[in-house]
């Protein structure tokens, strides 16, 4: 028999990203006893490696920046953004995510969040729809100060070392940086997991300060546990069985499970089921093979929106496996700055190179007959975009050409050296040219809309998102397909509780999910900065009242 485990908690969440601790932290402070179950050794999970913005719509801090926003604005935009979604579940974000920032700040005790800048690439991710913001509504977390966890510190998952406030990045468009020595051998941070650091950014800044206040509230937290089904009585999951040191435990609990498992990146099988994409790399920590997922389908769940990904390109600079991705790698500055276009395996291009990174990665990873349209695509640029851009610089470096650098004196020869017609792309980069000349991408409208412009050099005319070339040497690095996440799940309504298979609107009772396990995102969209994490955690949170309102009962 499974040993017994805290079998008095109201609420157990399953995962300790940004999903599950922002529903732990709720549920300890409206009174509450919480077990958070996490499968690694390290607390943060895939949050812990991101960027740490959180999209809340009409957040109390939007003044700060000089904006405005209203329900209607944000819902109209929501829905014009992600159709598909259900409605309620967008209803739930708009209404839930500015009272959660409240919450959070004004009542759990977490560090005051900063809202973006109105300056630089911080626009909702598709500004050409009505009711879009150019900043505010995402929201940053603070450096934090690693001795406030005292034991705890060496357990929280390193994904960013605190180097300067991430939002002067964007404020002072530091992606149009000139190149230096310097920038030539720019490159992730060298701290390692197990490193003393002083203090942390981002993601890790984040899943720190949530930690710290579910400590400080008397949350438990449970390392390298893992979840393996869900214990269910009478229709109703009451706690879940895990595995630790090669012993099973059980944990009970009087309110119910959230499951914030994350998503399943790295379960090939799934992806293959489920997903139907390549999907080369992710920011995914190694854990995410869809534990929740599993749990969920095995006790009855009904699934919705899988199929969909948080779809973020990379280009290949010889760096390999799973998260944290070389930042240098990351591919979404380097598209929009003029001197660079985008071409697929047929030499030609294929989609405005300076979309928002769902948009480009979803159109990247168009099918035909059940394989990828466009795959390999290459990153093209010149002479004149490695003089002028450190981003194109540190691509280029300054030893040695690698095996993944395809370096040419014509674009003929690039042609040759990537495998693609060369009548084809010398045609393609001398219309690109024309339209360089004349600052009008004829073809697909790049450098127009507000997103381009916020990322564009304004400095170069006639259109910050276009230059020529034409001077050689020529450059080309693949373009592959990768995503921040998986997304889609266990289906939910506007209360995160998750639905019964088959049966018409019929929650499982005790049974809740956030985050990237469940199918409370946005379908087909990434709204804006943050998207991912501000819908994880708003419905965390709305698991935990539910809950709580279910135990005063």
């Amino acid at each position: 028999m499974p040993q017994v485990a805290g079998s008095d908690y109201d609420l157990i969440v399953v995962g300790s990203g940004a999903a599950g601790l922002a529903g732990a932290v709720t549920a300890a402070t409206l009174g509450l006893s919480v077990a958070v179950v996490e499968k690694s050794g390290l607390v943060g999970g895939t949050t812990a490696m991101s960027g740490g913005g959180w999209w809340c719509p009409g957040n109390h801090h939007m003044g700060e920046v000089g904006l405005a926003d209203s329900r209607e604005e944000a819902l109209e935009y929501l829905r014009a953004c992600a159709p598909d979604t259900e409605p309620r579940l967008l209803d739930a974000i708009v209404d839930t995510a500015p009272k959660l920032a409240r919450f959070l700040e004004d009542e759990a005790g977490v560090a005051r969040q900063n809202p973006w800048p109105t300056r630089g690439g911080t626009n909702d991710y598709r500004p050409w729809l009505a009711g879009s913001r150019h900043g505010g509504r995402a929201l940053y977390p603070p450096r934090f100060e690693m001795k406030a966890l005292g034991e705890w510190a060496p357990k929280v998952r390193l994904g960013s070392v605190w180097t300067g406030d991430r939002l002067e990045y964007y404020a002072r468009m530091l992606h149009l940086v000139r190149p230096s020595p310097e920038t030539a051998t720019a490159g992730a941070s060298s701290a390692q997991q197990g490193d003393e650091v002083e203090a942390v950014a981002s993601g890790t800044a984040l899943v720190a300060d949530l930690l710290r206040v579910c400590l400080a509230k008397g949350v438990d937290v449970h390392l390298s546990t893992r979840g393996r089904r869900l214990l269910v009585e009478e229709g109703r999951v009451v706690g879940i069985e895990a595995e630790r040191d090669g012993g099973l435990l059980r944990f009970t609990a009087r309110g119910g499970v959230l499951m914030a498992s994350g998503g399943y990146a790295h379960n090939p099988e799934l992806i293959k089921r489920w997903l139907r994409r390549p999907l080369e790399q992710t920011c995914e920590v190694a854990e995410n093979v869809g534990d929740g997922h599993l749990m969920g389908i095995a006790a009855g769940a009904d699934v919705a929106n899988l199929g969909d990904a948080w779809w973020m390109p990379h280009t290949h600079i010889g760096f390999t496996g799973s998260g944290p991705m070389n930042p240098a790698s990351l591919s979404r500055e380097d598209r929009v700055l003029p001197h660079t276009l985008i071409v697929n395996r047929d030499g030609v291009r294929f989609v405005n190179e300076a979309l928002n990174y769902y948009d480009f990665g979803d159109k990247l990873l168009e099918t035909w007959q059940a394989r990828p349209r466009h795959l390999p695509a290459w990153l093209i640029f010149d002479r004149q975009g490695v003089e002028r851009y450190a981003m194109l610089q540190m691509k280029v470096g300054t030893g040695p050409t690698p095996e993944w650098l395809k370096t040419a004196g014509s674009v003929e020869e690039l042609a040759h050296m990537t495998g693609v017609d060369a009548g084809a792309l010398v045609a393609t980069v001398t219309r690109f040219n024309t339209y360089a000349l004349e600052g009008v991408d004829k073809e697909f409208g790049r450098g127009e809309s507000g997103w381009d412009k916020s990322w564009a050099d304004p400095d170069h005319l006639p259109n910050g998102s276009l230059g020529t070339v034409e001077k050689p040497p020529f450059y080309a690095v693949e373009v592959r397909g990768s995503a921040l996440g998986t997304k889609g799940g266990l289906r939910v309504d506007d209360n995160a509780r998750v639905l019964r298979a088959g049966i018409e609107e019929e929650a499982i009772p005790g049974l809740y999910a956030s985050g990237n396990c469940s199918s409370g995102g946005p379908v087909g969209a990434y709204p804006g900065p943050g998207s991912t994490i501000g819908s994880a955690m708003t419905f965390g949170h709305l698991a935990a009242r539910d809950v709580a309102r279910r135990l005063a009962d």
